[in-house]
């Protein structure tokens, strides 16, 4: 009787931990099909395809400067938000970029979106001397004319003409493409 429990118990102890590890599997598959998703770069479909005409904008630069796309459109369009780690992991390569390939701070337009706050002021701090800078909220008129308010997005242009966007500064053609 004894050994007819043990080997029940053993049993039934050896069908939890299977079905304990089967659990396990599939939470791994989960995990991994949502990680393949972020490494794809989600969104990146959202974004504006190159050739696309680059949306026209208005906004206020920092300086107080108005900035329209159709007087002085940008060489580099920079869209930052000020609660996005991404977006001040990239603050370095960033201004390299700027300072390496575009004309002038004139060429360079970032809009950074988001609350008026301590952070949206050190992104100010670090890219005005660099680029022109505008702010705004979330839901201000520069960034209800792109797609998806994915951030950061960055695209290259030329003659009006969106030529290279990606999420990521580093993954941006260089030369610039004419």
């Amino acid at each position: 009787m004894l050994l007819t429990t043990a080997v029940v118990l053993v049993g039934l102890l050896g069908l939890l931990n299977l079905l304990l590890v089967l659990a396990v599997i599939r939470r791994l598959g989960e995990q991994t099909k949502q990680v393949n998703r972020l490494l794809s770069g989600p969104g990146l479909e959202q974004l504006l395809p190159v050739g696309a005409p680059l949306p026209a904008f208005t906004g206020e630069s920092v300086d107080g400067r108005l900035i329209t796309s159709a007087e002085s459109p940008p060489q580099l369009l920079a869209l930052l938000s000020t609660t996005c780690e991404a977006c001040a992991a990239q603050l370095p390569d960033l201004r390299r970029f700027v300072e390496a390939e575009t004309r002038s701070p004139a060429a360079a337009v970032v809009v950074i979106a988001g609350p008026d706050n301590a952070e949206s002021q050190r992104l100010v701090d670090e890219l005005r001397s660099v680029a022109t800078v505008i702010r705004e909220p979330f839901d201000g008129p520069i960034g209800k004319v792109f797609p998806a308010g994915i951030y950061p997005t960055f695209y290259l242009v030329a003659d009006g003409t969106v030529r290279a966007g990606d999420i990521s500064v580093a993954k941006l053609p260089r030369p610039v493409p004419a």
